[in-house]
């Protein structure tokens, strides 16, 4: 497999904030209970939670948009797994997105005593939690 450039990873992290909306979400389609703003954010935040890991210096633009779009889903969501959008029930593939994104957040945490980890760390469990109760009883 060919390694990624961090200039190659800058480009790609520049296309994804620039789709953010000005809330902090991301939102690929609409259905009938609104558009996909919770999945798609928690999606698109594991993807830039990867660039952030891999880049050796964080431009400005790309920590502002990671922090608004986690400032997005602690305002719609804080605690709890998620669905499709806030309208819709929680849904296992859309949590799952959600606790990667927040296992990124949480390896990147500098501070092991922040409030924010202390949360993190209790998200992540709800999501597991969650995810768990959705597995099939054959795996």
């Amino acid at each position: 497999m060919q390694k990624t450039s961090e200039q190659e990873l800058l480009q790609a992290c520049y296309g994804l904030t620039s789709c953010q909306a000005r809330q902090g979400d991301w939102s690929a389609f609409n259905l009938r209970p609104g558009g996909s703003s919770l999945w798609t954010t928690a999606a698109a935040l594991t993807a830039l939670g990867h660039g952030l890991l891999q880049i050796t210096t964080r431009p400005r633009w790309l920590a502002r948009s990671y922090e608004r779009g986690w400032d997005y889903l602690i305002r719609a969501k804080e605690g709890e797994p998620i669905g499709f959008n806030p309208l819709t029930p929680p849904d296992a593939d859309s949590t799952v997105w959600l606790a990667r994104a927040l296992g990124q957040r949480l390896r990147s945490a500098t501070d092991d005593q922040s409030p924010t980890r202390d949360a993190g760390d209790v998200w992540l469990a709800s999501c597991l939690d969650y995810i768990r109760e959705h597995v099939c009883a054959d795996g």
